[in-house]
């Protein structure tokens, strides 16, 4: 399985005037990371998680627009039946954020292959893995660890 962690949430509220906006990384990093790093990424299955909006089910893009299962994975170039879309957390429910929280962590920590965003969360998970995992470059913190990879997360 590859798991990927989008963080978009809190970064596409303010989108232009959020003081973090760099740390967000774009729909293109995602898509090169996955279809560079993992060329027979279609013998996988692949886990988009993502904090969305809070109040539906669809992916929000490096633009803060909100976008359907079909067009992510349009946007991200894989394929749609090997891939299942994860939101991470609900506005509407704080009960069910913490649950999804936990699970996202136990995913990503548990698959075959990760790939971050520029968080603390992806942080975390990085620490629990001893399997690949992928990081946006000067992500730091991590040199001495033999199964962290960077990319770099130009934005196109």
């Amino acid at each position: 399985n590859i798991a990927a962690s989008i963080r978009r949430g809190d970064l596409m509220s303010n989108l232009e005037g959020h003081k973090y906006r760099i740390w967000g990384s774009s729909d293109h990093y995602f898509r090169s990371v996955i279809n560079k790093n993992i060329p027979d990424h279609d013998n996988y299955s692949i886990h988009i998680f993502s904090d969305g909006d809070g109040t539906s089910d669809n992916y929000i893009d490096d633009k803060g627009n909100s976008r359907s299962f079909e067009e992510m994975c349009d946007i991200l170039n894989i394929p749609k039946d090997k891939t299942k879309y994860h939101t991470s957390y609900s506005k509407k429910n704080s009960d069910t954020s913490v649950r999804l929280l936990f699970s996202t962590i136990k995913s990503c920590v548990l698959s075959d292959v990760f790939v971050g965003s520029y968080s603390s969360f992806s942080s975390v998970i990085t620490l629990y893995r001893d399997k690949k995992s992928i990081l946006p470059k000067n992500f730091g913190g991590f040199q001495q660890l033999n199964n962290i990879f960077y990319e770099n997360p130009a934005q196109k």
